[in-house]
């Protein structure tokens, strides 16, 4: 009976030990904010914001990424920028991710040509024509 004992103690220490000492993987590292901002803060890639856009719609994210390229919108409003996590290849290619500044950052935004990288934070919208769109976007310093 003590030997039972004993070892149902070692192998409970065992496991204990175990499970205390695995990582918890945080990759995604969302920052939750006060109750009345209501929003959330995560650093994230493009392609998993593409991925899962109901999981961020409404909420502000920070993004790292490679800038395609930017114009003006068809009114003239606003400046929009493609962005992706991997740089532009030669051809033509889909921005998945649009991200919508206001013509008063348009001198900011001339200071990045393509390829260059990029860190921005902004709310996300829906998704239509197939990019999903980033509004009231703020370029972050390097």
């Amino acid at each position: 009976m003590k030997t039972t004992i004993r070892q149902g103690i070692f192998f409970g220490s065992i496991i204990f030990g175990l499970h205390a000492c695995q990582v918890q993987d945080d990759s995604i590292g969302i920052d939750l904010k006060s109750k009345e901002s209501k929003e959330k803060s995560s650093a994230l890639t493009c392609e998993d914001l593409f991925n899962t856009p109901e999981d961020f719609e409404g909420k502000v994210v920070t993004l790292d990424a490679i800038n395609w390229g930017h114009s003006p919108s068809a009114d003239g409003e606003e400046i929009l920028m493609s962005i992706d996590d991997e740089a532009l290849l030669q051809g033509l290619q889909q921005a998945h991710i649009l991200v919508h500044f206001t013509k008063e950052q348009k001198e900011e935004l001339k200071t990045f040509e393509e390829n260059d990288s990029i860190s921005l934070t902004a709310k996300v919208g829906t998704i239509e024509y197939g990019a999903l769109r980033l509004i009231e976007a703020k370029v972050n310093p390097n």
